[in-house]
């Protein structure tokens, strides 16, 4: 789920994810990216992504059931990050022809 600064905007991709990927499950990774906030699920991240893996394959959380990620320096910022998201939950991605 997607939440951009403090208003708590809900995108469709963030409706997507939840009722479509999360069955229902609270999600467990809050990542951060500047002002916008992803809550997503570890096991679509870390099944799809060796950074995940990474960062919260199997390490102990010491912040409790959520794992808190601030990723401040992806190129494209958020909107990038949704792109990285929707491939971790095999959403289908279009992705314009560039010339």
């Amino acid at each position: 789920m997607r939440r951009e600064g403090h208003g708590g905007c809900h995108h469709p991709f963030a409706i997507a994810l939840t009722s479509v990927r999360g069955g229902g499950l609270p999600s467990d990774v809050t990542i951060e990216i500047g002002g916008t906030s992803f809550n997503l699920h570890k096991f679509p991240l870390i099944s799809r992504s060796g950074l995940f893996s990474k960062i919260i394959g199997d390490s102990p959380n010491e912040d409790g059931p959520i794992y808190a990620i601030h990723l401040n320096d992806i190129p494209g910022g958020a909107k990038v990050f949704e792109l990285i998201a929707r491939f971790c939950y095999d959403v289908k991605l279009e992705v314009p022809q560039c010339y």
